[in-house]
């Protein structure tokens, strides 16, 4: 006799909590680029958000030329990684990385980001930060 219940499967994207009473939430992307030369390490770079609403990041994706190693930190400068992780691990075209929770970053905040490139050759790395703005709903 099994005692395994059979759980519909749910995405984690859907998994968010609903937009309060009296907010509107509307899907947002956060788009950056950067050049890295060779060998370059780069710590805390900027990312830095809209002034017009709080943003709430729930997945980053990317576009990447070659190996790069990232960590992320939200508004506040707590590491969202432990060190280092390889880039294409964590950016992907086809599945976005999730955060869960999502990270609250307040309107104009900067989250940052440790990018490092260590194959000796000069790259681009393009990031997107995806979420939902939440604005006060028009009554």
């Amino acid at each position: 006799m099994s005692t395994f219940t059979d759980t519909p499967y749910t995405a984690l994207m859907d998994r968010y909590p609903a937009c309060p009473a009296g907010y509107e939430d509307h899907w947002y992307i956060h788009y950056f680029e950067f050049s890295v030369s060779a060998n370059q390490i780069s710590a805390k770079l900027p990312l830095q958000l809209d002034t017009d609403s709080d943003f709430r990041w729930r997945a980053t994706m990317g576009s990447i030329d070659h190996q790069f190693q990232l960590r992320f930190y939200d508004p506040w400068g707590n590491p969202l990684e432990s060190g280092l992780l390889i880039a294409e691990l964590m950016l992907s075209k086809a599945a976005p990385g999730v955060f869960f929770p999502e990270i609250i970053c307040p309107a104009g905040s900067t989250p940052q980001m440790d990018l490092t490139e260590y194959t000796g050759n000069s790259g681009t790395l393009k990031l997107a930060l995806l979420g939902v703005k939440r604005f006060v709903a028009n009554g």
